[in-house]
């Protein structure tokens, strides 16, 4: 199920180039795939980036890094806000935490 598609200015998005078609496309191709097929589907379309400044004393600031959204239209990626993302691919914040911030975390434990 699709939520509600998002109008926003944010910067360097390009949200308004996912069609309502397109973002059903995207959605039934995610939702085909098994458990960690959609793992691996996720982790190559959301970007963690390292924050780029801080404005306060980076010991105040708990937040590190920084995630970058992105969909696969097809001729490429295209990059779309969070919520875009979250309601075209209907994956929640829960799930991109636990699988693409926390991935150092988890390798730590496959390795032990």
């Amino acid at each position: 199920m699709l939520g509600e598609k998002c109008h926003c200015k944010t910067a360097g998005a390009k949200c308004s180039e996912i069609t309502d078609e397109l973002q059903n496309k995207i959605y039934n191709e995610i939702w085909s795939m098994s458990w960690p097929q959609r793992e691996v589907f996720v982790k190559s379309l959301v970007h963690k980036r390292s924050v780029g400044r801080h404005r306060v004393e980076q010991s105040l600031s708990s937040r590190q890094n920084t995630l970058k959204y992105n969909l696969n239209v097809g001729r490429g990626l295209v990059p779309v806000c969070k919520k875009m993302f979250m309601s075209t691919t209907a994956i929640t914040q829960h799930f991109i935490r636990v699988h693409v911030c926390d991935t150092d975390a988890n390798a730590l434990i496959a390795i032990t």
